[in-house]
């Protein structure tokens, strides 16, 4: 079976390559290096308001291991085929060495490159530095043909994603800072963090990660399209009353009847997201 590429390093190379730390999230610190890659190092613990600091189970490497209950209840039933355990861990290892190993059959998004060891020890992951990027919802401010044109860009990307299995769940954020698709000039749309639990790998199609990642997809052109409030709109369980003004909003901006249901319930199909851009582009 074919293994995952890794690095591996002293405690002293990794003081002596990291530059600076750029980014702090739920689950990691990302470094930026000497050479022009990231370094993104996995903390031992929950970092969360409720739960700030709160030691969490590790594995005999010192490593956090995901539980079901870390996941969102709709990831809650995802399945790794050599494990059937009803009590089952998610070691952010495994996640990553299966991201690694499909690194080469990506060729639009770029996916963690290796797994980093430090003092022999698993850290994290090796990932692509896109320093001279910006937040996709910053593409709200170009003409409206642009906006299509890097939607349209998002949307190819995504597929292959998902084409290969490779479900994006997290693509809509809550604010600029946080996006987890940057914007490379000239107009190129760069998907991140498809590690950890902004991404799931399973073997096989995943039904309910297939519609998580068509849901943030939704989402995420409805914002960048048509300047709708993400914070407004990004919650998985709409209400009447939300889909009817998204409704309301569509037929004001004059999109055709025939996409608006599946806009305003942020569930058009790929087919029909790609029919509409390409309408929209007239």
């Amino acid at each position: 079976m074919k293994k995952p590429e890794e690095v591996h390093i002293t405690n002293e190379d990794f003081s002596n390559l990291v530059l600076t730390q750029i980014g702090q999230g739920l689950d990691a610190k990302v470094y930026r290096t000497k050479k022009k890659v990231l370094f993104k190092i996995y903390h031992n613990y929950l970092l969360d308001k409720k739960e700030m600091m709160t030691n969490v189970p590790v594995d005999e490497e010192g490593v956090r291991i995901f539980r079901r209950d870390d996941f969102r209840k709709n990831r809650s039933k995802i399945f790794f085929q050599e494990k059937n355990d009803s009590d089952i861990k998610f070691i952010t290892k495994e996640l990553i060495s299966r991201a690694v190993l499909k690194k080469d059959e990506i060729t639009l998004s770029t996916l963690p490159q290796a797994l980093l060891y430090v003092d022999h020890h698993f850290k994290g992951c090796i990932l692509k530095d896109f320093s001279w990027s910006t937040s996709i919802l910053n593409v709200r401010y170009l003409p409206y043909s642009l906006r299509i044109y890097m939607a349209k860009q998002i949307l190819i990307r995504v597929k292959e994603l998902l084409n290969h299995h490779i479900y994006p769940v997290d693509l809509a954020m809550k604010n600029i800072k946080n996006s987890n698709v940057l914007w490379n000039f000239p107009l190129t749309p760069e998907i991140i963090d498809l590690d950890g639990r902004s991404t799931l790998y399973p073997n096989t199609f995943h039904d309910s990660f297939y519609k998580e990642s068509i849901f943030h997809l939704n989402c995420l052109l409805m914002e960048i399209l048509f300047g709708r409030d993400e914070s407004l709109i990004l919650s998985e369980n709409l209400q009447k009353e939300d889909i009817l003004n998204n409704c309301l909003f569509l037929e004001q901006e004059k999109v055709p009847s025939v996409y608006i249901d599946g806009l305003a319930s942020l569930s058009l199909s790929l087919t029909n997201l790609e029919k509409f851009l390409k309408v929209k582009e007239r």
